[in-house]
């Protein structure tokens, strides 16, 4: 968590792939690397880019693998307050 405070991005989601291969059913981790890789790709110096839910749709399913439970739907990720306080 420290790294994606710190806004590196790419180390933030190293540590929670990391975190996966003890615990390959962590939700949270899937989640984090989902906000770290929206965080990264749309935020660039503070500045958001647009970007639409089926960009968010398209990261969900590039981090969540068909073997994987419990997949958020878009709504669900975008509407998680657990999820929304590391996304401010």
């Amino acid at each position: 968590m420290q790294r994606f405070i710190m806004k590196d991005y790419s180390g933030s989601i190293q540590d929670f792939k990391d975190a996966l291969r003890y615990d390959s059913k962590n939700n949270q981790a899937y989640n984090l690397i989902i906000t770290s890789k929206i965080w990264q790709k749309y935020n660039v110096n503070g500045i958001w880019s647009k970007f639409e839910k089926e960009d968010i749709a398209s990261i969900i399913n590039e981090v969540y693998t068909v073997y994987i439970t419990n997949k958020p739907s878009v709504e669900k990720f975008i509407n998680d307050k657990e999820m929304y306080s590391y996304r401010k």
